[in-house]
């Protein structure tokens, strides 16, 4: 299973640097990839972007999307 696989080289990518086993799995909205329901785990979790995000980076380039995505989530883990 695809899912599995995803998983599994993640986690293991983790470990092998020694990091704890949770993650964000970013996913554009390519049809090939298996759907919300088939990536369900407890430490990993997945985040399908929508539609017109692929097209913004296509033309932009991945840094501004990454950049806001980083912002966002300091100042979450700065209330916390």
């Amino acid at each position: 299973m695809v899912s599995s696989r995803i998983y599994s080289i993640c986690k293991k990518n983790l470990k092998s640097q020694k990091l704890p086993i949770k993650a964000l799995l970013v996913l554009d909205n390519e049809p090939s990839h298996p759907s919300e329901e088939k990536l369900k785990d407890n430490n990993i979790q997945a985040v399908f972007l929508p539609p017109n995000v692929t097209a913004f980076i296509t033309v932009h380039g991945p840094e501004p999307l990454t950049q806001n995505v980083n912002r966002r989530y300091r100042r979450r883990l700065l209330r916390a």
